[in-house]
């Protein structure tokens, strides 16, 4: 399964929790998140973690995850993807699903945050927007309560603060820091073009946010 999420040896520890049960086969037993202790096969993809064991794979290196693992280090840069530990292509007579679910700390605080590979925006014209990193551009998609526009890529994102004034924002490579732009229209006096780690933001319900960029996603905390 692919997650979309892309990790690497500075980011924070990542706990990961896995519930369900599965049969790797018909006339096999039904097996958890550790797969089968009674039954090994040296064709699986994994052989020395039990078949039907829940496995990722970061970059090119696999780890058994079994029923999770917490506060785990990352050793890998890469790609999350997660896998089942069955004989490669034969999926067919698989049955059940495993639920898993990644959270990671930033700087190793329990802020309340989140991470996601999505910011959820209010835009110039208070139509609602999702934005994703590509490269280091933005991905805008319509999305939310009062979509508007088409989805198209950008340098730039403009965005309503906790103040309700807007801003843009473009992604300085050089200095790894969001460039702020504010915008004249509502906009208090006062503001200044500058540079930050960190954009505040007020997503579809109004709601104050902070997100920092986290490698290919965001790292969101609610306002204090």
């Amino acid at each position: 399964m692919n997650t979309g999420l892309t990790l690497n040896t500075r980011d924070p520890n990542i706990t990961i929790t896995v519930t369900g049960t599965t049969k790797f086969g018909s006339g096999f037993p039904e097996v958890g998140p550790e797969g089968d202790p009674n039954y090994t096969n040296p064709k699986v993809i994994l052989p020395s973690a039990n078949e039907g064991a829940c496995l990722m794979k970061i970059g090119d290196h696999l780890v058994k995850v079994g029923a999770g693992l917490t506060d785990w280090t990352i050793r890998y840069d890469g790609e999350l993807t997660f896998l089942y530990n069955d004989v490669p292509g034969d999926y067919a007579d698989n049955t059940g699903a495993y639920n898993i679910n990644v959270t990671r700390e930033q700087n190793g605080k329990n802020d309340g945050g989140h991470y996601d590979v999505i910011l959820n925006y209010i835009t110039g014209d208070n139509t609602t927007w999702t934005a994703r990193w590509v490269g280091n551009n933005f991905l805008h998609t319509p999305a939310g309560p009062n979509p508007g526009g088409t989805e198209h890529q950008d340098t730039i994102i403009i965005y309503k603060t906790w103040d309700d004034s807007f801003w843009q924002a473009n992604w300085d490579s050089a200095t790894n820091k969001f460039h702020h732009v504010p915008l004249p229209t509502a906009n208090p006096p006062g503001r200044v073009e500058h540079e930050d780690v960190i954009l505040n933001y007020k997503t579809w319900d109004s709601s104050r946010w902070t997100a920092v960029r986290d490698g290919d996603g965001f790292y969101h905390t609610p306002a204090k």
